[in-house]
């Protein structure tokens, strides 16, 4: 199942570090946007036994990743075509890697995840066009966007 939010998502507040350490350095670079650390809902990942916290407003779901194992958040994701590294100073080497056309454009984006097609990737080849040009390109040319937050129930 696929859910497509057309306003758009602060994932930045929706799944947070929720201990101490990473929720000052969340809260610090969030300011005035952070929530307020009592307001989270406490999920625990056992693979890393971290903590995180959950939006007040994602409650109803806590349950079916703390308890039942029925949902899978993914972070970190987006329309990249492939990694942007980082110079020695830190900073994104924009011109390294090709990049979505209008990368900053939330418009573009959203065409960007609708079509599965990321802009700058080679044109479809052959008579199946973009199912059949895998065999072609590279594979990271030819995997759609991933999403920011996905969940799977089984």
């Amino acid at each position: 199942m696929c859910i497509f939010l057309f306003g758009g998502n602060d994932a930045n507040n929706m799944l947070v570090p929720n201990d101490t350490a990473t929720y000052a350095n969340y809260q610090k670079i969030r300011q005035n946007l952070a929530l307020p650390q009592a307001s989270l809902v406490t999920i625990h990942d056992p693979a890393t036994n971290a903590n995180y916290g959950l939006h007040p407003s994602f409650a109803p779901i806590a349950g079916l990743y703390n308890t039942s194992k029925r949902l899978a958040l993914v972070a970190n994701v987006g329309t990249l075509v492939q990694p942007v590294p980082r110079g020695s100073n830190g900073m994104p080497q924009l011109t390294a890697v090709p990049l979505p056309v209008n990368l900053y454009s939330h418009s573009d984006q959203q065409n960007e995840w609708q079509n599965a097609v990321p802009q700058g990737a080679p044109p479809p080849a052959g008579p199946g066009g973009w199912p059949t040009s895998w065999r072609a390109f590279p594979a990271a040319w030819c995997r759609p966007p991933s999403a920011s937050a996905a969940m799977r129930f089984s």
